[in-house]
This record gives C-alpha cells, sequence and structure tokens, in this order.
C-alpha cells in the first residue's frame, strides 16, 4: 500500500523520560567534543572548517554547528544509504535537515516547494519555501529561500536547500543549506550550516527510492475513477464537479493542450465549496516534442481568482507522463514525476515535483493540504503497493 511504508523507523513525536535524557547526555558529549576539535584541531589534529563534517570512520569526533538529535533517520532515507563511518549523531542531523512534513499524495516531499529527481536551474525571482534537487542546483547569484517560514534562521532547523549534486552561483544568508558538492561562487553569511563541501559525499538523501514512490502515488491517482466533467476551446476550458469531498478530472494531455490553444488560457473551474479538486493530464509517454501548456493566464475557483486563497491547497495537477510540461503563474499543486518543468516567470502557489526545473518562476509556499483525509484518494490495499521496507540496521 501507498501509505508510509517506513512507519516502523519512525519514531513518535513523544519521548519517554529515559530518551529525554539520553538525549542530554548526548548533547553535552557532542559539545565537549566540539569544543575539543575547535581548540585542539580534531581527530589526528586535523582542524576542521566551519560547519563541515568529520565523517572518518577511524576518529570519534564530530564537529557540526547544529545541535544533536537523538532521533531516527526519517523514512525516505536508510542506513545503507550512509557510509559506514556516519554516525548515529550525524544521522539524526540529517534526520533533522530533512524534516517530518508528510502526506500519502507527495510522501516526504510535501515538506518542499519545490522537488527535482534531477537537476534544477533557477534563473530569478525567489522562494518562499523549502528546494530540494537531486542534480545540480544552479542559482542566479543572489536568491533568497524559504522566506515564508518563520523558523528557517533556526540553526537547528530543517534544510532550506537540499542538493544531491553540486551547488552553483548561489548566494544567501538565510536558512540551513544541504549538499553533495560545493561548487563555484557560493557563499552563506549569517554562519547558516553548510553540511558537505567540495567533493565531500556527504548529502545522503534518497532520491531514487523517494521518486518511486512518488511515481507510486502518481499512477495511483491516475487510476482513480473520475466523476467530474470537462468541456472547452479556444483557450478556454471548464471544469464541474459536483462531489463535496474530491472531485476527479481525467483529461488526454492532448486534448488539454487543444482546449487551451498555443498561448495562454483562462481554466474555470466550479465545484462544491471546500472540496478537493484531483486534475489527472495523462498521455503523452514517448512524446518528446509535445509540452503540456500549463501556461494560463487566470485560474478561476467558483468565479474567484486562485490568487492567496485557502483553495489553492484543494488543488492537485497529476501529470503523469507528458515529457515537457509549461507554466506560468498559478496556484495549485503539481505531481509530475515523469517531466521537466520550463517556469516562464509570474507566480506560482504549491507543492511542485518534477524531473528537472528550469525557469525564472516566484515559488510561494503554499502547500497541498486538503481537508480531507487521505483515505479520501483510497491510499490503502490496491495493486500499487509496494514494499520500499528496509533494513536500517547499522
Amino acid at each position: 500500500m501507498l501509505q508510509n511504508s517506513y512507519d516502523n523507523y519512525t519514531q513518535k513525536p513523544q519521548l519517554n523520560a529515559k530518551l529525554k535524557v539520553l538525549r542530554k547526555i548526548i548533547a553535552f558529549v557532542f559539545a565537549i567534543n566540539m569544543l575539543i576539535t575547535r581548540f585542539f584541531g580534531g581527530p589526528a589534529g586535523t582542524q576542521l572548517r566551519q560547519a563541515e563534517v568529520f565523517t572518518d570512520s577511524s576518529a570519534s569526533q564530530t564537529y557540526v554547528t547544529d545541535s544533536v538529535y537523538s532521533t531516527d533517520l526519517p523514512s525516505i532515507l536508510s542506513a545503507e544509504d550512509f557510509d559506514t563511518s556516519v554516525t548515529a549523531s550525524q544521522s539524526s542531523v540529517y534526520n533533522n535537515l530533512v524534516g517530518d512534513v508528510y502526506n500519502d499524495v507527495f510522501g516526504y516531499a510535501a515538506g518542499f516547494t519545490l522537488f527535482t529527481e534531477g537537476d534544477c536551474n533557477i534563473m530569478g525571482a525567489d522562494s518562499g519555501g523549502r528546494i530540494a534537487a537531486g542534480g545540480d542546483f544552479t542559482g542566479p547569484g543572489w536568491y533568497d529561500i524559504n522566506h515564508q517560514d518563520p523558523n528557517r534562521n533556526d540553526p537547528n532547523g530543517c534544510a532550506s536547500l537540499i542538493v544531491g549534486g553540486t551547488l552553483n552561483n548561489f548566494c544567501t544568508n538565510n536558512g540551513n543549506v544541504w549538499a553533495n558538492n560545493i561548487g563555484e561562487n557560493y557563499s552563506n553569511s549569517n554562519y547558516k550550516t553548510v553540511i558537505g563541501g567540495v567533493n565531500s559525499d556527504e548529502c545522503k538523501f534518497n532520491f531514487a527510492d523517494t521518486f518511486a514512490y512518488l511515481r507510486s502515488s502518481s499512477a495511483h491517482l491516475a487510476g482513480l475513477q473520475a466523476n467530474g466533467v470537462y468541456n472547452g476551446a479556444y483557450g478556454n476550458i471548464t471544469l464541474d464537479g459536483y462531489d463535496k469531498g474530491v472531485n476527479i478530472f481525467t483529461i488526454d494531455m492532448y486534448t488539454w493542450n487543444s482546449m487551451a490553444g498555443n498561448g495562454g488560457y483562462a481554466l474555470n473551474i466550479n465545484v462544491p465549496e471546500g472540496s478537493t479538486i484531483l486534475i489527472n493530464i495523462t498521455g503523452g509517454e514517448g512524446d518528446s516534442s509535445t509540452s503540456l501548456n500549463l501556461a494560463m493566464h487566470s485560474l478561476i475557483v467558483n468565479g474567484h481568482h486562485l490568487q492567496n486563497n485557502e483553495q489553492t491547497g484543494n488543488l492537485l495537477f497529476n501529470v503523469t507522463n507528458a515529457a515537457t510540461i509549461n507554466i506560468n503563474g498559478f496556484n495549485g499543486s503539481i505531481l509530475a514525476p515523469n517531466s521537466d518543468i520550463n517556469g516562464g516567470g509570474w507566480h506560482h502557489d504549491g507543492n511542485i515535483v518534477c524531473k528537472s526545473f528550469s525557469g525564472n518562476t516566484e515559488l510561494g509556499s503554499n502547500p497541498f493540504n486538503p481537508p480531507f483525509d487521505d483515505d479520501d484518494f483510497d491510499y490503502g490495499d490496491d495493486d500499487t503497493d509496494t514494499d520500499t521496507d528496509t533494513d536500517t540496521d547499522t
């Protein structure tokens, strides 16, 4: 089933008294280790740089600027993804950087405004939420990230940016950064944390397993029975749904493009107030020459523009197989794990999951958070069940 398959490895938020005492002991021990490392050069006389994690298996000290938390690995990580030199204390730091925001649709990608399997090329604007890129991340120079998070300046908080490849041309003074390699033109003032360094191989975030889950989730949603109707032509698309819980529309990509036309267009949605809207856009598998047109100039739900509207968190575009997607600013989340997205400017609110992203779209932070139980999407026993349990013994 598509519910979190790692429940056996996650820790309940209520820690018992013994664990609280243990956490204090661990924090004290590593505070002493940090002082030893700073003033006496660390293991084998090695002086560690600011915010660098030392992972020599023969050494005993670990120096990070974050506090150490005695929590388990998050479900998208497994102990096998870490070198044998990675200690439990380092794993807990990784866990804290990832965060624990989760839902059945996006898994742990739910905690990110933009989540890519491959490269992410940001050309301008800013991001109100967190970003994770499985490949390289190239910024526009100065880039304000995660600015809508009131806790972004907490040195012990979640990473505002996670990069599985190389971080290039990126300057910021806000939030923690977790990267595999630090490339050229990087700076992070205000003493924020950088886990990793040049060729450090420190980012062990398991993007591959995460995207396997996301593809299963997308396929599952696409298989749900549609209960809404649609029509459109000449740059106007109208969707009508009548369910008070979940309204599902399933439309072929070529039909959608035909209704939308070649340029910007208007999307009008009429559904019961507060209901969830799932738009499945199918087809396009193996067609690299046709892009899905999501570059709408207006999106209206029940007569109101969906700009800074609570209904934004109820709208999800699930794109199953389009090779590329073109977007302009609109509100609503996009689950497109098989698609490369080109962002054409303006402002977008909602989660974006895709293979790669390139553009100067301003990214807001209004995640998919529908007011219904995930069971309404029939997450449970079904044909898309995947066994992703892994042995987390170290």
